[in-house]
């Protein structure tokens, strides 16, 4: 296989796996970076997990732990969350 095929497949491989809700913070500055603990009103099992939040001039995007696996969250985050926002 011809070096230009290889490059091709390795780009197309990489194109499948994008998430486009992420293309909005490619290339921006992270502003901020704070960890969001999930305290819900009323009794919940996933209460007490931890979420990572990057702030961009462009908007907010957190990984969020789904319990079976991490996910991706953009905007703002639900209230019942309180923020630790680390230091720079």
């Amino acid at each position: 296989m011809s070096l230009e095929a290889r490059r091709t497949l390795h780009r197309l491989g990489r194109d499948r796996h994008r998430d486009g809700r992420l293309e909005q913070f490619v290339g921006r500055e992270l502003c901020e970076v704070a960890l969001l603990e999930w305290r819900p009103a009323e009794r919940d099992l996933a209460a007490g997990t931890v979420a990572v939040e990057f702030v961009f001039a462009a908007g907010r995007l957190r990984i969020a732990n789904g319990l079976d696996e991490n996910r991706i969250e953009v905007g703002a985050a639900p209230s019942d969350h309180v923020r630790h926002g680390l230091v720079r």
